[in-house]
């Protein structure tokens, strides 16, 4: 009888049926295909006619769950369909661009981003969680502060001392993908002082003329 297929899209789910006759009658062989994951309408597919049919290359969205089925004919013989089985597509997520260590400043922000696709080219499905780490990366939690924490670019709340070397990573998830983390990024936080290198001077200037100080 047929078994699930397991493909990682975009590669083809494979069934194979096994048949006789007690008289070594030759078998016709028709898959069929029933769409939608519900296993109880089928249509018969054309040119599937021998004991294995590969599927054409798979999606998730689109093939994910269907059902096959072969029906086994011979002349003097009444027809036998075998059991149903499934495409249970999988996918994986591809880490395209991974965040980078940054550098802000007391009083600003700082960004990070990622980006993604699926093995079935559907970065559409993706979900992002970004996460922060204070233990040097031993620990992670979701952040709860700042812009974008559930986007593929993440912006830091107001800077302060405090945030200096924080860790951050993203999580990424899709339907029928393992959720992945992205490498972890570190942010630095300085304090801008500014320094006047060059003093204004006293100017002397006739009455009505106009003075010129630079610093």
């Amino acid at each position: 009888q047929p078994t699930n297929s397991n493909p990682i899209a975009p590669a083809s789910g494979s069934f194979t049926v096994a048949g006789s006759t007690a008289d070594t009658a030759t078998i016709a062989y028709q898959w069929e295909k029933s769409e939608n994951g519900d296993g109880i309408n089928y249509t018969p597919i054309s040119g599937a006619n021998s004991t294995t049919y590969t599927t054409p290359a798979t999606t998730y969205d689109a093939d994910y769950g269907d059902y096959y089925r072969c029906v086994l004919s011979a002349a003097g013989a009444s027809d036998v369909t075998s059991t149903a089985a499934q495409n249970l597509v999988q996918r994986t997520i591809n880490i395209t661009s991974q965040p980078t260590n940054t550098t802000g400043a007391v009083g600003g922000t700082s960004s990070f981003g990622i980006a993604a696709t699926t093995s079935d080219s559907d970065p559409g499905d993706i979900t992002f969680q970004w996460q922060v780490s204070i233990t040097n990366g031993s620990s992670w939690s979701d952040v709860s502060e700042g812009t974008g924490g559930t986007t593929s670019t993440y912006t830091t709340p107001t800077l302060t001392t405090t945030y200096d070397e924080y860790q951050y990573r993203c999580l990424l998830s899709a339907a029928g993908a393992t959720t992945i983390p992205s490498n972890a990024a570190t942010l630095q936080v300085e304090t801008v002082t500014v320094v006047v290198s060059t003093q204004p001077t006293d100017q002397t200037v006739n009455e009505s003329s106009t003075a010129t100080f630079t610093t």
